[in-house]
């Protein structure tokens, strides 16, 4: 005898954990001789596309930071642009946290799109803080570069929110899994974007070891060097 049960996504409370549960209360069962639980070839399938997808999203995190590093000629500037992809988690968890939504592998694709349009925002403010420094002081190209592009920021932001708005509201069974990926772009996007005009500028200065005037910062081993030579000096001439 052969059991197979189907379950509609669109009205079970958490599709993505339902097999997994499913699962769970079938090995609590006591069954007779001779029957077994066992699990058909699409989940042994999700489970390689699951490791799958991982595995992209860690090449898609190398190859964005070795372009950054190729355009910037240089790596702390392309360390400066990637801060941008974790505060974008921040946002997309605690929209998927609110709202109940699961974790599927349309929400890893999410992931994978916010890899690539988050660090947009990082590269707006550090590229125009480069650009600006080198004809106004450090101070002045932090605050120009935050305000003049903050309208490209908001529209590429806003463009791409609103394209994702409608997949919210669908109530199409074949485009309901795709939910999860608009709820992860949309609180990426959101909490990237303004996370970013606070945190990008000081994370700039402790990325370039200066101070806001544009004075070096003596980092710490140096400057217990350079305290350990001026008691030894005092020590000579007393």
């Amino acid at each position: 005898m052969k059991v197979h049960l189907e379950i509609d996504p669109q009205r079970a409370q958490n599709a993505g954990t339902t097999p997994a549960a499913i699962s769970a209360g079938a090995k609590a069962l006591d069954f007779p001789a001779g029957v077994a639980v066992g699990e058909d070839a699409r989940t042994s399938m999700q489970d390689d596309e699951l490791s799958t997808m991982v595995s992209a999203l860690l090449a898609s995190l190398f190859l964005v930071f070795l372009v950054m590093a190729v355009q910037f000629n240089s790596v702390k500037m392309s360390i400066m642009v990637m801060i941008c992809i974790p505060l974008c988690l921040i946002g997309s968890f605690t929209l998927v946290f609110l709202t109940g939504r699961p974790m599927s592998m349309f929400g890893l694709m999410g992931f994978m799109m916010l890899i690539g349009i988050s660090v947009n925002n990082g590269i707006y403010l550090v590229d125009g803080t480069t650009q600006l420094r080198q004809t106004v002081p450090l101070e002045q190209a932090l605050i120009e570069a935050g305000t003049t592009r903050l309208r490209p920021i908001l529209m590429t932001t806003l463009t791409t929110i609103i394209s994702m708005i409608p997949m919210i509201f669908t109530t199409s069974p074949n485009l309901v899994m795709m939910k999860e990926m608009s709820y992860i772009v949309i609180g990426g996007l959101i909490a990237s974007t303004v996370l970013a005009m606070f945190l990008v500028p000081p994370f700039y200065l402790l990325m370039r070891g200066e101070r806001v005037d544009g004075t070096k910062r003596l980092r710490f081993l140096h400057r217990k060097k350079a305290q350990t030579s001026a008691e030894n000096e005092k020590a000579v001439t007393k």
